[in-house]
């Protein structure tokens, strides 16, 4: 019986430490729960859990994804627009200093200041903060001047869909990416074969063949990254 325990011993401590392991990486990879209201849905509000948390290459993915299904989501162009655009494009050049409060938080600012609570990214980027969802206390902040219609009007024009220019379409080129997409993408090449897809819309984007697949694709990649 002593025999048995002492091998048993570094096989259970073996799958404890297994265990822990595999928590801590779902601790770190779970984005932050707060982000709820009308118009956020699952996806968007998950990027805006990553974004709180300062992680703008998964929130990236999870707005993309949100918008090759739907691209007129107003909150996904609204989130996307502040992670790829100049923070004071945005939300203007003139500023004043502002001293947090304890418990004011940057959603919370963004909503007093900005009349936007989902602009608390843009916000963070002005102040060169990197996690939004880090504590505050005491710090000195800038506050935009712009007026929250002006601000909204920035991020509107900043996550507005670009089409391609009717000069550039090409819907023959598009079908031979169409192609060499669907065989990256039967190879498993996921990556590549969304890359191929989304240049494939840019030269023919009222295809819905190519829409369905570029969307099928996106899918594949995101069920691919989560499970890894």
């Amino acid at each position: 019986m002593t025999l048995k325990v002492s091998r048993a011993g570094p096989v259970l401590a073996l799958l404890a430490v297994t265990l822990l392991s595999a928590c801590a990486q779902s601790a770190r990879e779970a984005p932050p729960i707060g982000f709820t209201g009308p118009g956020m849905g699952a996806s968007n509000a998950r990027a805006a859990g990553y974004l709180n948390a300062g992680d703008a290459a998964r929130a990236r993915t999870e707005l993309q994804a949100t918008l090759a299904s739907h691209p007129r989501d107003r909150v996904a162009r609204k989130l996307l627009a502040q992670i790829d655009t100049d923070p004071e494009q945005l939300l203007g050049a003139n500023k004043y200093p502002y001293r947090n409060r304890p418990g004011e938080t940057l959603e919370g600012l963004s909503e007093r200041f900005l009349g936007d609570r989902l602009l608390f990214y843009a916000l963070a980027r002005y102040n060169r903060i990197e996690t939004p969802g880090a504590p505050l206390t005491g710090k000195v902040l800038l506050i935009p001047t712009s007026r929250p219609e002006e601000v909204a009007a920035a991020v509107a024009r900043a996550g507005a869909p670009r089409p391609a220019p009717v000069a550039s379409r090409d819907s023959h080129r598009a079908g031979q990416l169409r192609a060499s997409a669907l065989g990256e993408l039967s190879g498993g090449a996921v990556d590549r074969a969304v890359n191929l897809l989304r240049q494939a819309q840019q030269l023919d984007p009222d295809n819905p063949v190519i829409r369905d697949d570029l969307n099928r694709a996106t899918r594949i990649r995101n069920t691919v990254r989560h499970s890894s």
